[in-house]
């Protein structure tokens, strides 16, 4: 999988977006025994005391006690090898201000595959040694305490959050390439940690990483990161130099904002800078990678002894305040691609201090307009322009003054907040009239937002994307009744008050601003010419009970029906390919009367759409978010689709389509049953793998309700 950017919808605008982070779903291994008393064991070996339970034959420690120096934990209770140690094991949550017991060393069986949250926190270990057989250890699993050194088993699959957080004698640790989960803040506030072994091949790296490791001197960017959170070395300040790894494409946010770094070489398979990832260093120089494509928000910001870039032709997009303070940065060349510029991309350097009031950089992009007199009271802005920055037309003093802007035929883009003011209450108080050429395509977010009297306004037929809430409070949008129809079939926003509506004919578009948060609307028709629907169209639609969705529909935005408290009934159409993140699921706290949905086979795309509830909960001082299955809803979908994969990534149960059911023995879904499905049976009997609830169909093949050797023996002469 690669990092690059993707163009959606609401990227008509011509501006790339960072694609976000494949979610990656943690280890399927059990890591917290039932809750019940029934089959609770306990036994006392060296004077410590364990309780357990049998999960799968193998001893699950639930509770350690009575210890008073080391834990050396058996190899077997119970007569079972240990498997596992689950959430607070060794003691249950303490008041604040209380201190645990010291347990200067931890010695764990080699038969160990998992270590539960909290399991060893808050405890004075100085050593633990990791079994090569552990596979999952738990977040906060060894949170502050006083561990010298980590070394990592090579079967590890799972790192919770901040599983070794807050150690601050940790000198030495190492990230295994056989990781494929890997939590936020695993070494952050390790303060004497200086050496550190990541593999090159590495595919995990969490949010903040090594946060706060003021003993760090290199920060190091694999080449074949599949998941890479932002900051893994903010608060570094020890970093004076990077080595990112030639194949690398993306430098994720926050990567090493640090003002101790110094030196900075990018290789040129990078095409993706995230936003603040080297703002405030105290580079003089950098050499911007050939294929570089987007340069995100605030990426060199405060870089104070920079003084010259080139920015190479490929870049299209440069983020708001890319280059904000870089206070001595006067030589600024190439661009000559670019489509996207943002607010204060070069704010407060010496370049900006050279453009002309009416400054066009990059393929045409009006980065502002200086409107330095109260005459004259219309603007007429010259050809050339084809895409208009945020806040553009707002930064000279007297835009206040502006009643018309004409725009010159060729334009192609008003980007977000365009004739927006930034940081201020201050309006365009005179402007009563715009006019847009033929040529435009798309209108941004809130791109009039400041223009309280626009009233003369027209929304040329060639306009194909307009952005949520981009007429917002201006007097052209209270003057509309009914369905407000622009551009190209855009349906804008529906300005009535019946609860029984029928969209008109034509409509191709539902915007952002449909009908979100319409809590009156019980019944909905679309009609055959929809083809798409924008994210938060739908949003909070609550006394909405029936829904079909027509074929002719191709993408469903994120959080576009979002807390359908009422919907019982939803048909989706067979054209549909993009059902955006939460798309159709519960809020928080509301019903969710939608028992299943059928998934179609034109699906491309789906993820957390149904089915599923996102909610945070506190987590040092930032939201942690956690994902909710709903018990018993289901999905119906083809064998081997996206539908019946979405099924399997969410444990959602799954109901196979009849006509294309997969046989028993093939296990995997492909339409074969060959030695794939039997490798896959071999390693669930070797708790290699885990099966959910459609493979346990399907691969018991002699149907006597268990999976065991003999359905092994039944699938290999099958398989032949």
């Amino acid at each position: 999988m690669k990092l690059t950017p993707i163009l959606t919808a609401a990227a008509m605008m011509l501006c790339t977006a960072l694609t976000p982070l494949a979610s990656v779903t943690p280890l399927a291994v059990s890591v917290q025994a039932e809750e019940t008393t029934e089959n609770v064991q306990s036994e006392t070996v060296s004077g410590i005391t364990y309780e357990f339970t049998n999960v799968d034959g193998m001893a699950y420690i639930t509770k350690i006690s009575g210890f008073t120096g080391s834990i050396f934990v058996p190899d077997k209770l119970g007569g079972m090898p240990v498997g596992y140690i689950g959430d607070l094991a060794t003691e249950e949550d303490l008041p604040y201000g209380a201190t645990y017991t010291v347990v200067p060393e931890v010695r764990l069986p080699d038969s160990l595959i998992a270590i539960g949250d909290h399991a060893f926190r808050y405890h004075s270990i100085e050593k633990v040694t990791f079994p090569a057989s552990l596979r999952y250890i738990g977040q906060m699993a060894f949170q502050k305490n006083k561990l010298t050194s980590v070394t990592l088993p090579d079967s590890i699959e799972h790192l919770g959050h901040a599983a070794f957080m807050d150690n601050p004698d940790l000198a030495k640790a190492n990230l295994p390439a056989s990781l494929t989960y890997c939590g936020w803040e695993i070494f952050k506030n390790c303060t004497a940690l200086s050496e550190v072994s990541i593999p090159k091949d590495i595919k995990a790296m969490g949010q903040e990483l090594f946060d706060q490791c003021p003993n760090l001197k290199t920060a190091y960017l694999p080449a074949h990161l599949e998941q890479a959170g932002e900051g893994l070395y903010a608060g570094c300040r020890g970093i004076t130099k990077v080595v990112i790894e030639d194949g690398a494409e993306y430098i994720p946010p926050k990567f090493c904002p640090n003002k101790s770094l110094t030196q900075l070489s990018i290789p040129d398979s990078v095409t993706q800078i995230g936003e603040r990832a080297f703002a405030g260093s105290a580079v003089t120089e950098v050499t911007l990678p050939k294929k570089l494509e987007y340069l995100g928000d605030h990426a060199f910001e405060g870089c104070e002894k920079l003084t010259a870039v080139d920015i190479p032709d490929t870049v299209q997009y440069i983020g708001d305040a890319a280059f904000k303070d870089c206070y001595f940065l006067e030589s600024v060349t190439g661009m000559k691609n670019t489509v996207y510029i943002g607010y204060e991309a070069f704010s407060s350097t010496a370049f900006e201090k050279t453009l002309p009031d009416t400054a066009v950089l990059g393929d045409g992009v009006l980065y502002r307009y200086l409107h330095k007199s109260d005459s004259p009271k219309e603007v007429k802005l010259p050809a050339g322009i084809r895409y208009v920055s945020p806040y553009a037309l707002t930064q000279g003093y007297y835009c206040n003054q502006i009643e018309k802007v004409t725009f010159a035929d060729g334009l192609l883009c008003l980007y977000d907040h365009a004739l927006d003011t930034a940081y201020t209450p201050d309006k365009m108080e005179k402007l009563t009239t715009v006019v847009l050429p033929e040529s435009v395509e798309s209108i941004g977010e809130r791109a009039f937002a400041a223009c309280p009297l626009l009233e003369n306004l027209n929304i040329p037929d060639s306009v194909t994307y307009i952005g949520r809430d981009a007429l917002k409070d201006t007097a052209f949008y209270k003057n509309q009744t009914g369905y407000l129809v622009v551009g190209d079939g855009i349906l804008y926003d529906y300005c009535g008050s019946e609860t029984v509506l029928t969209v008109p004919d034509g409509v191709k578009t539902l915007s952002s601003s449909a009908f979100n948060f319409n809590m009156k609307v019980t019944s909905l028709t679309l009609p055959g010419s929809l083809v798409y629907i924008d994210d938060y169209a739908c949003t909070g639609m609550t006394k909405l009970e029936k829904l079909v969705i027509p074929d002719s529909v191709r993408y469903i935005g994120t959080y576009a029906f979002h807390n359908p408290a009422s919907l019982t009934d939803l048909t989706l159409g067979n054209g549909v390919e993009y059902i955006m993140d939460y798309a159709f699921a519960p809020g928080q706290n509301s019903t969710y009367p939608l028992e299943g949905v059928v998934l179609p086979s034109s699906l491309r795309y789906i993820d957390r759409s149904f089915g599923v509830i996102e909610y945070s909960q506190g987590y040092h001082y930032k939201p942690d978010y956690v994902y909710k299955i709903i018990d018993g809803f289901t999905i119906t979908a083809e064998w081997g689709s996206v539908g019946a994969d979405y099924a399997e990534a969410y444990d959602l149960p799954l109901h196979l389509l009849a006509d294309k059911a997969a046989k028993p023995g093939d296990i995997n879904q492909d339409g074969s049953i060959d030695g794939k499905d039997v490798r896959l049976l071999q390693d669930m009997l070797h708790g290699k793998a885990s099966f959910n609830a459609t493979q346990c169909t399907l691969a018991d093949v002699n149907a006597d309700a268990q999976i065991d050797i003999f359905d092994l023996s039944v699938l290999k002469q099958m398989a032949k």
